[in-house]
């Protein structure tokens, strides 16, 4: 199996990011809501316009980001898995998540791919890790599998530790690297 797996919500602080952008709070996020320019009060116009390069560029990595690598990179094997993330309509924000994925994933500087149909990826022999509930449906849809990261956004709002579900569903599946894909380089994160 091949892994494809999202940067924002899932491995990035997209949310955090955004709300301190625009000096915001989202204490009191509203269970389920994917709409993130809705719940900072915003209009989705001056929300995604608003975000220029430095923006995507200095994300922090969510505390779980590291976990949540290491269980996909012994799950199915660091060769085999491969950011995939979702731009917006603004080229600055493909060149601010590029220079996120050199500062903070270099072994991934050559493992990525940037589009918005993630649905294309999708075959028998690929899993999407994601935190958007559309996106899990489409890629189902197009015949991959998927599991949904649990976030505050998202439908599965009430787990609380996202890295138990994931190496939970992933154990029920059985999905794992083949053996001789488990020689591996070295795996220490650039998080630091």
């Amino acid at each position: 199996m091949r892994c494809f797996v999202d940067l924002d919500g899932v491995l990035v602080d997209f949310v955090g990011g955004a709300a301190s952008y625009y000096n915001r709070t989202v204490d009191h996020w509203p269970a389920g809501q994917f709409d993130i320019a809705k719940t900072l009060g915003m209009t989705s116009q001056q929300f995604w316009n608003g975000l220029n390069e430095g923006y995507w560029a200095n994300l922090q990595p969510l505390p779980d980001a590291a976990d949540i690598l290491r269980l996909l990179e012994d799950r199915f094997g660091a060769m085999n898995l491969c950011i995939l993330s979702s731009p917006t309509r603004d080229p600055r924000s493909l060149s601010g998540k590029l220079k996120w994925i050199q500062r903070n994933l270099k072994k991934y500087e050559r493992r990525f791919l940037i589009g918005p149909s993630k649905e294309f990826c999708a075959s028998a022999q690929t899993v999407l890790i994601d935190d958007s509930d559309r996106n899990i449906d489409r890629f189902h849809q197009a015949g991959g599998a998927a599991i949904l990261v649990p976030r505050r956004w998202n439908s599965l709002h009430e787990i609380e530790n996202a890295v138990a579900h994931l190496e939970q569903r992933i154990a029920s599946k059985n999905w794992h690297a083949e053996p001789e894909e488990e020689v591996q380089p070295d795996l220490s994160f650039d998080f630091d």
